[in-house]
């Protein structure tokens, strides 16, 4: 299905088609030139995918090179549900809803192979990125702006339940959870919680103008009451700038291995590169033995008192971090 370049149609959407596939999906996508073509939904989901508790697998479907706008009032882009398979958003455009994509593991339902790649989220009131899939992508995408009321309850994507294989990869996280009142974030960018197997979030860049203390950047961390856990996990070769008292904050991850990434804070403030545990385990969460932190350049130009590279009491192996602060912390190693 071809929509026109420069065409808008107001559209609520419900699909679950079981004649469909990854090797033969559904493709919604553009045609001719001009703006994407726009579907408006001020009221309810653009997009909704398959029925809670519904455990039928049905999918792939395709979205290319379209936008999504909930005029300030739509309630969300998409929402991944039940038995869903292979739903891929590329080149697609997000905004103004009060979450971007919405993604639940619940009822008996498993969906799987959520792909994101080459998109743009923003502006969605709550959260550009809500939820879990199952062999979850997001890739070479934008989340911006998101969360314009700050606070610690919504991220700019807040990958929350559970799952098996989660990638975040060359995306760019800008802009939110910055509270309109102080025009500092305090709350989080990207953040994961819940129990996750095999978690990889490489080549990203998050970045702040000025942050308070409860804004992290990259938040792999117990929030639950209930047990939590994230086994098999890499954080490597991501670029953090001016957030808040930690740049990669951790918890409840038994053997992560940090390696090459970049951490600069402008600001005068405290804050430590990498934090275990930042928010420490509670009844029945994994504890933070056995990681491996190396290779990481962390700068800060006017560190207050309490800065530090690396404060990971339980760690394994803490080797060859570079830490460079005052004049130094631009030039050499710290250079951008």
């Amino acid at each position: 299905m071809l929509f026109a370049r420069g065409g808008a149609w107001n559209l609520s959407l419900s699909l679950d088609n079981r004649n469909v596939s990854s090797a033969a999906p559904l493709t919604m996508a553009d045609w001719g030139s001009g703006a994407l073509p726009v579907f408006n939904t001020p009221s309810g989901t653009t997009f909704t995918f398959g029925m809670y508790g519904d455990t039928v697998a049905d999918g792939g479907y395709v979205f290319r090179n379209l936008k999504l706008d909930g005029r300030g009032t739509g309630q969300w882009g998409a929402f991944v549900q039940g038995g869903t398979r292979d739903v891929i958003f590329d080149g697609v455009e997000i905004a103004n809803f009060a979450i971007g994509i919405h993604a639940q593991q619940t009822g008996g339902g498993f969906n799987e192979r959520l792909t994101i790649r080459n998109s743009f989220i923003h502006h969605n009131s709550e959260h550009g990125f809500l939820g879990d899939s199952n062999a979850l992508l997001i890739d070479g995408t934008r989340f911006e702006d998101n969360n314009p009321s700050g606070g610690g309850f919504e991220h700019g994507a807040y990958l929350g339940g559970h799952s098996t294989g989660i990638t975040v990869r060359n995306s760019i996280f800008r802009r939110n959870s910055v509270n309109t009142a102080t025009g500092r974030c305090d709350g989080g960018n990207l953040t994961i919680h819940g129990t996750h197997e095999s978690v990889i979030l490489e080549g990203n860049l998050i970045e702040q103008a000025s942050a308070d203390n409860t804004c992290f950047g990259i938040s792999l961390t117990a929030g639950y009451s209930t047990a939590e856990y994230f086994r098999n996990a890499v954080i490597r070769n991501n670029t953090i700038v001016n957030l808040g008292v930690c740049a990669i904050c951790i918890s409840a991850a038994p053997g992560v291995l940090v390696e090459n990434n970049r951490v600069f804070n402008t600001q005068a403030t405290s804050q430590v590169g990498v934090l275990v545990p930042a928010i420490p385990p509670g009844a029945g969460d994994a504890q933070d033995t056995g990681a491996v932190i190396r290779n990481n350049v962390i700068c800060y130009t006017s560190p207050a008192s309490g800065s530090s590279a690396v404060q990971a009491p339980s760690a394994g192996t803490i080797a060859s971090n570079t830490y460079v602060t005052g004049s130094s912390a631009t030039t050499g190693s710290c250079a951008r």
